[in-house]
């Protein structure tokens, strides 16, 4: 008896990061968070309520693709497959790399690193004011 090969299933985008007192995930459909919402670090906008004890989706990256999520004390990243990272939350250091101090309480593209090719994100420390990007940079002779 003969059986036909088995498809490999679709890549799933899945992952999870945690902050101080929230909390972002990738699930196939979606980004969602849920937990203190203080500067904004769960996404929701301006009118969010300050916290958010059941899990919601991002609305604006609904359609974005993204590969990866990361948390810093009070402060949020993701990348798209697209490399663009969106930065939100505490500001308060210019841990979202946005020129200025001002917290964000939604996703906002970090223009600086449009068109580099975003290999990965970290943020936190003790203090939560910090956050890394590696990008590769081709090198030309």
């Amino acid at each position: 008896m003969q059986t036909a090969p088995l498809a490999r299933p679709a890549p799933c985008r899945r992952a999870i990061s945690c902050g101080a007192e929230h909390t972002i995930a990738i699930t196939p459909e979606d980004v969602i968070t849920w937990g203190s919402n203080e500067y904004g670090q769960c996404g929701h906008g301006d009118k969010a309520e300050t916290d958010w004890v059941k899990p919601r989706s991002i609305k604006m990256l609904h359609e974005q693709m993204v590969t990866q999520v990361i948390c810093g004390r009070f402060h949020t990243l993701c990348v798209t497959a697209t490399s663009q990272v969106y930065a939100w939350g505490r500001n308060s250091s210019g841990q979202l790399g946005l020129g200025d101090t001002q917290d964000r309480r939604g996703p906002t593209l970090v223009e600086g690193l449009w068109a580099l090719p975003v290999l990965q994100l970290a943020a936190g420390a003790p203090g939560g004011r910090y956050s890394v990007v590696w990008a590769w940079l081709p090198m030309h002779r």
